[in-house]
């Protein structure tokens, strides 16, 4: 897997409202042991990882993110922009600079 299938592999966990097929996608993509780490939350482990998944899903309902453009592959971490979309008004928010891979991420899976 490159490391744009698995930035979108990624973000379609992010998009995915059915629990079960979310957590599937979860378990497919992340380590037991993984960790996700923003501003707001550490989710440790794929249970905590999935709730916050939900968490955030309900905090703003449709709300889909969609990779913009390629990951930049020149450095590392690889970088990545999204673009979220209202997918009940439309509204295409500008793209924004959300996240990281570091190199060991982009070559397991």
């Amino acid at each position: 897997m490159n490391i744009d299938e698995l930035v979108t592999r990624y973000l379609a966990t992010w998009n995915e409202t059915d629990q079960e097929t979310r957590r599937d996608a979860i378990d497919e993509l992340w380590s037991a042991d993984g960790v996700y780490t923003d501003p707001l939350v550490v989710a440790a482990g794929r249970d905590q990882i999935d709730a916050t998944i939900g968490a955030v899903q309900s905090q703003f309902p449709g709300l889909a993110i969609t990779l913009a453009g390629q990951t930049a592959v020149v450095v590392e971490p690889y970088g990545y922009t999204v673009t979220l979309i209202d997918t009940k008004t439309g509204h295409v928010y500008p793209p924004i600079t959300v996240g990281s891979f570091p190199v060991a991420a982009a070559v397991t899976g």
